[in-house]
């Protein structure tokens, strides 16, 4: 499956875009300051992270809190700005006295169509598997109809470093729950007729005075709002025999298996989302998504460090010696690496461009760290080395050993020689 790619670097706000999808995959990290939240909240003033009690000083302080950190102009994500609209909508209705009460007493439902996207984004909150009927008994969506927004999927991938470093496309089998191919997600065994109250909306009309749950009298404007129509209970449908495939729930469970592709530079514990591959919506719903929380194993021959990869390289003693190149591996395949004449045991020599992607600076495009190599020099046994090749090396250990002779013979006139010079100097002042 081609799929297209963003990722959030872990605390981080940049994006980038890999190729144009047909199923939006996400990388993100699971903390707030990317816009996303670990679980999501079912009301105004979990959106907020605050007490349903707060007074409007704490209301007002959580959602500048808020507002920094997801705010458009510090943070570029897509989610986080999904988010601040989000938080920006509770807190107009939460820092509004009416509307905070009429909020409490009545539900989000009685703000009217303005808030529909929110109501329908707190309302995901039921279990996936749902209770028999739960299509029959009317789980609808918010102001304006609709159906209810499917679950997430959550798993655990586990890839090497060198995969995670180099990408790669893994093979992902899951159970979630899928349309009921018997009944079309209807949950029932036939089609059923349009409820003639209602007019198959499942929802009505309920007036509701300000106050009245609070004081047990008409203390404020008489208001309307949506409620959930009594007459077929929400369903928008007249009430059938179920579906014995699905037992009314319009869903079943189903196996997949879903190839997705992971990009370059992941590091453990971010989350690939890929959208709409989760559980099947009710009634019609949309789906949720997949996502994937990223386990990078360790390699026992790499290490990650930022964006550059270290290793050891063990060096034939002839090559640290008089120097040359040698083939080594990377994650981008094998290299050649030129390696100094003397080299020295705990050298670190680099290769350029072979290390993991990342960002260039200013988002113009990607560029790659480094691969470090740590020398170490191996000496040949004993019987490793055949009779020439011994006598070779004593030869040249004669003939080291006589250049440092000399050399020590040379050095030892050369200090006489200014010794002597320099007791000559002393003896001609001393006469004068």
């Amino acid at each position: 499956m081609q799929v297209g790619i963003c990722s959030f670097s872990v605390n981080k706000s940049n994006i980038f875009i890999f190729a144009k999808p047909t199923r939006t995959v996400v990388i993100r990290s699971s903390s707030r300051a990317d816009g996303g939240h670990t679980h999501r909240p079912h009301t105004l003033y979990g959106l907020l992270g605050i007490k349903r009690s707060a007074t409007l000083a704490e209301i007002r302080a959580a959602y500048r809190n808020a507002a920094r950190q997801l705010h458009p102009d510090t943070n570029a994500s897509p989610a986080a700005q999904e988010d601040f609209q989000r938080i920006k909508a509770a807190y107009e209705i939460l820092g509004d006295s009416s509307l905070r009460k009429l909020y409490d007493n009545v539900g989000l439902q009685a703000l009217g169509p303005k808030f529909a996207t929110l109501w329908s984004y707190l309302g995901n909150g039921s279990d996936d598997a749902g209770a028999p009927g739960d299509e029959q008994r009317g789980v609808r969506a918010g102001p304006g109809g609709g159906g209810v927004r499917g679950r997430d999927v959550h798993l655990v991938l586990g890839i090497m470093l060198s995969e995670a470093a180099q990408g790669t496309e893994k093979v992902l089998s899951y159970a979630a729950m899928a349309t009921c191919e018997d009944c079309q997600g209807s949950g029932y065994s036939s089609a059923p007729p349009a409820c003639t109250v209602c007019r198959g909306s499942g929802q009505i009309l309920k007036s509701q005075y300000l106050g009245a749950a609070d004081s047990g009298q008409f203390a404020g404007p008489k208001v309307l709002g949506l409620d959930t129509c009594p007459a077929c209970a929400g369903s928008g449908r007249v009430d059938q025999p179920p579906c014995t495939s699905c037992l009314g729930r319009g869903r079943r469970s189903s196996s997949r298996d879903l190839a997705v592709r992971i990009p370059a530079g992941v590091e453990r514990g971010q989350v690939l989302r890929v959208c709409g591959e989760g559980g099947a919506g009710r009634c019609g719903g949309p789906p949720g998504d997949l996502l994937v929380r990223l386990e990078v194993y360790p390699d026992p021959n790499l290490e990650r460090r930022g964006h550059d990869l270290h290793s050891s390289l063990v060096l034939d003693v002839f090559v640290a010696v008089l120097g040359g190149a040698v083939e080594v591996e990377t994650v981008r395949g094998a290299r050649m690496l030129q390696v100094p004449p003397g080299s020295q045991p705990g050298d670190v020599l680099r290769l350029r461009g072979a290390g993991i992607i990342r960002a260039a600076p200013g988002g113009a495009g990607t560029v790659r760290g480094d691969h470090y190599f740590t020398l170490a020099v191996r000496l040949p046994s004993a019987h490793e080395l055949c009779g020439a090749s011994r006598e070779l090396l004593r030869q040249l250990a004669v003939v080291d050993s006589t250049l440092r002779l000399r050399r020590n013979s040379a050095i030892s006139d050369e200090c006489g020689a200014a010794a002597a010079a320099a007791a000559t100097a002393a003896a001609g002042s001393t006469g004068g």
